[in-house]
């Protein structure tokens, strides 16, 4: 199985589908799990040796940022089926 993100034809069907609620299969949530754990530890490393401050906050902003959208990135991919199971 491959995820892969939908083709759109133009903004507003890509814009429509990234606003809808895409509820996650037992597999994607797993994935998405995994991936919240990941972000978690490498959050856990800059709070317990970055030293207060602005830096260490834009570092935890741009962390949840990037795990909002690796989650996202999941949470809309489609499932394309394996070619073997074409056959």
């Amino acid at each position: 199985m491959i995820l892969e993100s939908p083709r759109h034809n133009t903004d507003y069907e890509r814009v429509t589908y990234n606003l809808t609620l895409h509820t996650p299969s037992e597999d994607v949530g797993f994935k998405m799990d995994i991936v919240r754990s990941g972000f978690k530890q490498i959050a856990a490393v800059i709070c317990n040796r970055v030293p207060q401050g602005r830096e260490r906050s834009m570092a935890l902003t741009a962390l949840e940022d990037a795990c909002m959208y690796a989650i996202a990135g999941l949470a809309r991919a489609v499932e394309v089926p394996d070619e073997k199971d074409d056959k």
